[in-house]
Order: structure tokens, then C-alpha cells, then sequence
């Protein structure tokens, strides 16, 4: 006799933060909130006779539980934005953390949502901002942020994007950024701190274009690192400030600000470009982790993952 099962997978299991384990919560009497799925607890029942040589296992199906998201947060997330996803990219004037923290994000000037799934995306040109919270740590003259993701595309070939810049709000000479200045074909990993003698700028190259590229950038122990599409680049650099610093190795003279799409808050130097996804960790990442970030999104951006 045939064997029947419901063999059709439940579906509606993805998290807009973190994928997770699922419990079950509930039986159909019980229908707790949040469900997003239920899940069948079969039970084998031999049925035959004595002297029977032939058992048939009988999947009754009536063991039904339901099954909501739990989370497995990771607590070295400081901030993420992703647009495509509608509890983040919620509109032009609301790019949401959806990261545990939940930062609050000042808009400024006009930034636009646009795009169509896969592929939404904030257009910050020039004039427009986001300003980040100066919460200290983990922003602020902190190293509270040590490692950052951004999924961009420049809006011209000699276009700049800045997704991290920590700065000055009197200063101009004093700033820490991370961007990609199409103009001279280098992804930055810059500090200055009071004047040109007193700086430090790592340098990947990456000519400027308007294709959407993954960037990561971190602080590996005292080492920093550029990474474009899931490869680590060969850099360069340029000033006699030392190599490792970092946000809190300049001496800010007045209150800080941190931001997304300008380079600083004193004489702003906006950049014009469109972000899809930025992520912000409290520490540095292997490169297996590197990789598999890239991966998450690569389809969705137009690159080949890497296997």
C-alpha cells in the first residue's frame, strides 16, 4: 500500500533582520500571534493483523503546531539599512535601522527610495544626507564601528559616495570617512585630524563607474582593510599620520557628527550616489564571513557569487 505525505515545504520563514531557529508556540487552538507557518508532527501506526506480514504506516497529520520567528540576533550588528526590504526602506525621508539597535535617522535634504525589488535603492545626491544618532558608543569619537558593508553605485562615473563619515560639526580639518571617489578611481579609508600633516588615507583602487558594487572596509587589529565583491584589494597610502588610526584617533575639537553621504558636516563635501544596503559591525570579520556577505546580495546586484 502507498505511502502518502504532505511533502509541500511551509514557506514565509524569512526574518527582515536575522534568519533564525523556529519554535513551535501553539496548536490550531491556540493560534499565537505572529505565526508565520505551522509545521506537521507525524506519528508512524503499524496497522495489521496477527500473522501479518504486510505493516502500513499511517501519517495521520492531526498533530499540527505553529511556528513564529525567534531571531538569532547578532549582537555585533550596529546598524542596518536595506532598502529593498519594506520595514527599512519605508520612503524618501524614512531609511529605517532594522538592526536590534533601531537608531533613528535624520533625513536632509531630498534622498529618494526608487528602484524596483531586488534592486531599491536610496539615491543621496548632492545636498542630501542622513544623519546617524551621536550616541557614544557606538558613534561619536568612538571605535564603537570597526567594520562596514555598503552595496553602492555611483551616479556618475566622477561621482563620490560616502556611507560612514564621522566629523567635526566646526572643523573641516577633522573627520574620519570611508567612500569611494569616482573622480580619482579609489575607495578611501580616511582620517585627518587638524591638517594635511596629521593624516592617514588607505587607498583601493576602483575605477569610477556606475555599476553597483559591494564595499567592505575594516579595522583588522591594527591593520585596515579593503574589500571590493567579496576579494580583498592590494591598497596604498598616502600621509605620515599613523596607519591604524581609526574614528577615535583624531581629537575633535568641538561635538561630532555622523553621518551617510557626505564626507563631513564642516564645508560638506556631499557625495552623489545610490545605496542599497549599509552595514555597520563593532568588529572585524573573517574572510569566509566577507564572502558570505557578498553572496547574500550578489544576484540581486548583478554579480556572479562566489562558490
Amino acid at each position: 500500500m502507498a505511502i502518502t505525505k504532505v511533502t509541500t515545504p511551509v514557506t514565509g520563514f524569512e526574518s527582515p533582520v536575522d534568519i533564525g531557529l523556529k519554535i513551535p508556540v501553539g496548536t490550531n487552538s491556540n493560534l499565537p500571534t505572529g505565526v508565520e507557518g505551522m509545521i506537521r508532527n507525524d506519528t508512524d501506526e503499524d496497522s495489521g493483523g496477527s500473522g501479518s506480514t504486510t505493516a502500513i504506516t499511517h501519517y495521520n497529520g492531526t498533530d499540527w503546531k505553529y511556528f513564529t520567528s525567534t531571531p538569532v540576533i547578532d549582537p555585533t550588528l550596529v546598524l542596518y539599512l536595506n532598502a529593498n526590504d519594506p520595514a527599512s526602506g519605508v520612503s524618501n525621508t524614512s531609511w529605517v535601522d532594522v538592526s536590534a539597535n533601531n537608531y533613528t535617522l535624520t533625513s536632509n535634504g531630498t534622498p529618494v527610495l526608487t528602484g524596483t525589488s531586488p534592486q531599491k535603492e536610496y539615491d543621496i545626491a548632492t545636498g542630501d544626507y542622513f544623519g546617524l544618532p551621536n550616541t557614544a558608543p557606538p558613534f561619536g569619537d568612538t571605535n564603537g564601528v570597526i567594520s562596514v558593508e555598503c552595496w553602492v553605485k555611483l551616479n556618475t562615473s566622477n561621482s563620490r559616495a560616502y556611507w560612514f563619515s564621522t566629523s567635526s560639526t566646526t572643523n573641516a580639518n577633522e573627520y574620519f570617512f570611508i567612500g569611494w571617489l569616482g573622480d580619482n578611481s579609489k575607495v578611501y579609508v580616511a582620517y585627518r585630524n587638524g591638517s594635511s600633516s596629521n593624516q592617514y588615507f588607505l587607498l583601493g583602487a576602483l575605477s569610477g563607474n556606475t555599476s553597483w558594487q559591494h564595499i567592505f572596509c575594516q579595522l583588522n587589529g591594527t591593520t585596515k582593510e579593503i574589500w571590493i565583491n567579496g576579494i580583498q584589494q592590494s591598497t596604498t597610502s598616502t600621509g605620515t599620520g599613523p596607519s591604524s588610526g581609526w574614528v577615535d584617533h583624531i581629537s575633535y575639537d568641538t561635538a561630532t557628527s555622523t553621518n551617510i553621504g557626505i564626507l563631513r558636516k564642516a564645508s560638506v563635501g556631499y557625495g552623489s550616489a545610490n545605496y542599497g544596503q549599509i552595514r555597520y559591525w563593532n568588529n572585524s570579520k573573517t574572510q569566509a564571513e566577507i564572502i558570505a556577505f557578498f553572496n547574500e546580495r550578489a544576484t540581486d546586484f548583478g554579480k556572479t557569487p562566489i562558490t
